[in-house]
């Protein structure tokens, strides 16, 4: 392993313990039960952030048309669905323009397990399955993409349209853990496209992938709006910023990339 792969595999390991442990401590260590509820505060910070998640994420998707990219599409389906439904999370805090709904608590357990869902063939290039969905990236990415909007509607329209989950009840943490295991072997996958490619780019998604399960743990804590909720917020706005980021140094090697995949 040459020393700049040993560095970078180095920040990412580095990057997992640091924010999982991070957000473990602030959802469930010493002074977890104190709450600052702030539901405007919530609100504006959320809409404001998810939607710009929204637009950056939309460039990915255009880029990943434009260069004929499979790879930087179905990561830009992903962080297309970590930003859509946490908007919906956000117009839907209580306190503001809707009441106490389920919306709120239901779009955000959703919004990860669903993009992973969407980048899984990147895990399975090889398989059957994942060659067909490769092979026509394009119109699985448009497929969710749309499946996610309307799922967004739906819960604008009808806020209780789906029970809301308990927090630290086992079903929560149960799907907040896969998803955090289903971010880490996107990130591995992206950390190892980083090795042999010596792409930043990569290495820059691999760690968005990290943030973004990270926040998934907030599921283990039992309240909204104390320490952990608020870092889980932080944390998810900053990984899809990091992955677009990230998924934009790619687009300008795509042919480098192409044939590392190859």
């Amino acid at each position: 392993m040459d020393r700049r792969a040993y560095v970078w595999r180095r920040w990412w390991l580095a990057a997992w313990v640091l924010l999982v442990g991070g957000q473990l401590f602030a959802s469930i260590g010493p002074g977890s039960e104190r709450v600052w509820t702030a539901p405007l505060l919530l609100f504006v910070a959320v809409v404001i952030a998810a939607s710009l998640c929204v637009v950056t994420s939309a460039a990915v998707l255009v880029a990943a048309h434009r260069r004929s990219a499979p790879e930087l599409g179905l990561v830009g389906g992903f962080l297309m669905s970590v930003s859509i439904l946490p908007l919906v999370h956000g117009l839907t805090t209580p306190g503001v323009w809707y009441g106490p709904n389920d919306a709120t608590l239901v779009s955000i357990l959703l919004a990860v397990p669903l993009g992973t869902f969407v980048a899984a063939p990147l895990l399975l290039p090889r398989s059957a399955v994942g060659r067909q969905v490769l092979g026509r990236w394009r119109h699985w990415v448009i497929a969710w993409s749309v499946a996610i909007s309307v799922l967004a509607i739906v819960l604008l329209v009808a806020p209780n349209a789906l029970p809301a989950p308990v927090m630290s009840s086992p079903s929560a943490i149960a799907i907040g853990v896969a998803s955090l295991g289903g971010c880490l072997a996107l990130s591995v996958r992206q950390l190892r496209l980083s090795r042999i490619s010596c792409d930043a780019g990569s290495l820059t998604v691999a760690i968005a992938f990290a943030l973004i399960g990270t926040s998934t743990l907030v599921w283990v804590g039992d309240r909204p709006y104390n320490a952990g909720f608020w870092m889980a917020h932080v944390v998810d706005v900053a990984g899809v910023f990091a992955g677009c980021l990230g998924a934009v140094l790619v687009a300008r090697r795509t042919g480098s990339t192409r044939g590392v995949l190859a």
